[in-house]
């Protein structure tokens, strides 16, 4: 788990390699999905995905930063790095391939909507 302000720098490759990698997430916005019920306890986020067999997703502190972070639908990708580099001690590579990590994570259990426009996504039931 990541410290505030407390963590190492690492590199694992060059700062172009680990932008191209990531390159097609960095200007998305995450946007958290409408359908999804969500509750910040005790410094975690406990995500439920509905659905036939409804799935129960948790992040911790980190990720709860970076989720709260895009709770408004208006940051990019790259801008969560920015808002996680300025919180914690942390290079931009790992940086951005920890928070790109996130968001497939999330984008592949259902949790999030990558979008090209900032906003959040309205709920189809009430």
């Amino acid at each position: 788990m990541m410290q505030r302000k407390s963590m190492k720098r690492r590199s694992s490759g060059s700062s172009a390699n680990s932008r191209s990698k990531w390159a097609h997430l960095l200007g998305k916005y995450m946007v958290h999905h409408p359908d999804i019920a969500w509750q910040v306890v005790e410094g975690e986020t406990i995500i439920v995905i509905p659905g036939p067999q409804p799935v129960m997703h948790v992040l911790n502190e980190t990720g709860t930063f970076l989720w709260k972070s895009a709770e408004q639908g208006d940051k990019t990708i790259e801008d969560l790095v920015a808002v996680l580099r300025a919180d914690y001690d942390v290079g931009p590579i790992r940086a951005r391939r920890d928070v790109c990590e996130l968001v497939q994570d999330l984008e592949r259990v259902g949790a999030v909507l990558l979008r090209d426009e900032p906003g959040v996504v309205e709920p189809l039931w009430e």
